[in-house]
């Protein structure tokens, strides 16, 4: 007679590890691709002005030569170029059933435009619409 003895113990542990990493992978798979999309459509926000995903932008009182919130390109870059040092895209997978995704950019001034001030009026650039929940500011 043959026979073979089986830890259950030990290929639970194995099969639970796997679908752990399985589960996490198809997470950060998501999230990457969840990026991906938001940047392309905070650039489509920059580009039409806020139109794209919300209310267009409150004209300038004095017109000028370059885009709004586009005179140098440091915000809009800040939000689409994954490499830009004041882009904003870290992956939360500590909990494998929720994992998350901040987006956002390291910018000053950027939420000063998001919520805008006494003096300047707000354009948003992440907006409900864009994010498919809720756009935060710092303040």
């Amino acid at each position: 007679m043959l026979t073979a003895s089986l830890d259950l113990d030990e290929f639970s542990r194995q099969f639970s590890q796997a679908v752990t990493a399985t589960i996490r992978a198809a997470g950060e798979a998501a999230l990457r691709d969840a990026a991906e999309n938001l940047r392309g459509r905070t650039q489509e926000q920059f580009l039409t002005e806020g139109a794209a995903y919300g209310n267009r932008w409150t004209p300038r009182k004095k017109q000028e030569l370059w885009p709004l919130l586009n005179r140098t390109g440091r915000l809009l870059r800040s939000f689409v170029e994954p490499a830009n040092p004041e882009h904003i895209e870290e992956y939360d997978f500590s909990d494998p059933s929720r994992p998350s995704l901040l987006f956002g950019s390291r910018v000053p001034y950027a939420d000063t435009h998001q919520r805008g001030t006494r003096l300047l009026p707000a354009r948003p650039i992440l907006t409900p619409a864009l994010l498919g929940g809720e756009a935060q500011g710092d303040g």
